[in-house]
């Protein structure tokens, strides 16, 4: 069980770190610089506070592991022992793991986010004030920001590891989700428009909170009505809703930048 513990926290540390480091005091940072979709840097107090949490949510990460590792060695679950005993599952999960993964990202994080339906009690509000927000404090993204998530929410993001296990698919394709989902989130919250690996509409989802739960690999949110490209485009989203949406809808601590220098206000 150590070893997997150790391994995961290292490998997070090192994807992130390095990456930050590429983008933000590396020689090459000079060219990252034009293309930082928030002018300002994060502050100090934002990535002590990333680092604390990511790694908290890698542990979390690891405890599925372990879960189902037990499993499979139990016999308590059906699996391919080689990934060539299906090819052509195993090689479908391959090709499609993250785009099975990312519905389920939007259904979570959807749901954590305040509902703002008057004909429903707004649980989305309660879960947003005392768990996701946790996560939003990271106001300017970096790498680190990624999975920067209270426990509850990383144990629900990180359970996306379970899609694949009614299909008995071999051990390698649930662990590939989870290394998706650390991955997709560490460098989709890189904070800097191609060459950097910054979701841009993510980015937007951090600066105004009220659109854009899921990724654009699939259009949840357009299917849905919650997409905006900007800023500003959350106003039209909730325009028929009498509630202060955005920032003005806002109410936990983030930690302060300045939206107005956003490329995307």
């Amino acid at each position: 069980m150590w070893p997997l513990l150790v391994r995961n926290v290292i490998g997070t540390w090192m994807i992130c770190v390095t990456w930050d480091y590429v983008l933000y005091l590396s020689p090459l940072a000079p060219i990252f610089k034009p293309y930082k979709i928030v002018d300002e840097y994060p502050s100090m107090k934002q990535l002590r506070h990333d680092g604390f949490w990511t790694t908290s949510a890698t542990v979390t990460a690891t405890f599925w592991e372990w879960v189902l590792c037990h499993l499979y060695a139990t016999g308590q679950l059906t699996f391919d022992y080689h990934l060539g005993d299906s090819m052509v599952k195993s090689a479908f999960w391959a090709v499609m793991l993250t785009h099975i993964r990312e519905p389920h990202f939007w259904a979570m994080h959807r749901f954590m986010h305040p509902w703002r339906n008057p004909y429903l009690p707004d649980i989305g509000k309660f879960f947003y004030r005392h768990v996701h927000s946790l996560h939003h404090r990271s106001y300017n993204t970096t790498a680190m920001s990624g999975t920067s998530m209270h426990p509850v929410e990383s144990t629900i993001y990180y359970s996306a590891c379970f899609l694949a296990v009614p299909f008995g698919c071999h051990p390698a394709v649930p662990l590939g989700i989870m290394i998706d989902a650390g991955i997709g989130a560490w460098l989709g919250h890189g904070g800097f428009l191609f060459p950097g690996t910054g979701d841009v509409y993510h980015q937007v989802h951090h600066l105004v909170f009220d659109c854009n739960y899921g990724t654009p690999s699939i259009p949840m949110d357009w299917l849905f009505g919650t997409f905006s490209p900007t800023t500003d485009g959350v106003k039209y989203i909730w325009r028929n809703n009498s509630q202060k949406v955005g920032r003005e809808g806002n109410d936990t601590a983030v930690h302060q930048t300045s939206a107005s220098k956003a490329k995307v206000a």
